[in-house]
């Protein structure tokens, strides 16, 4: 007979936390933890995990924040632009857009790297 799933609130420096473990395919214990308001906001995170888990699987719940290759796309397209300069004063963008261009470039790279291996 399974244990009923519950989840837990948790204190961590004054901060509270929702917690739920499940298991994953291979037989692993796995821990989500989401950092809430209060412990009714708490209860309701819970709820929700324990919802999408029953859905699409621990999996799911684990990626569902924004991918690492997202965020530097939007970095590059919204941050990382010439400096538009009018009257002798930067007005946008960046100075050195080269420089950012480029580790950006390494950090995609690096990104896609460790997504192969998983």
């Amino acid at each position: 007979m399974a244990r009923e799933r519950t989840g837990g609130i948790v204190s961590r420096g004054g901060v509270l936390f929702a917690r739920v473990t499940y298991v994953d395919s291979t037989g692993k214990r796995k821990e989500i933890t989401r950092k809430a308001l209060d412990r009714a906001d708490a209860q309701r995170i819970i709820a929700e995990l324990h919802a999408r888990i029953d859905e699409h699987g621990g999996e799911a719940v684990l990626n569902d924040r924004s991918p690492l290759a997202d965020v530097i796309e939007q970095y590059r397209q919204e941050k990382a632009q010439p400096a538009e300069i009018r009257d002798g004063k930067k007005i946008s963008g960046l100075k050195s857009h080269y420089n950012f261009g480029k580790m950006l470039d390494v950090l995609e790279r690096v990104v896609n790297f460790f997504a192969l291996l998983q």
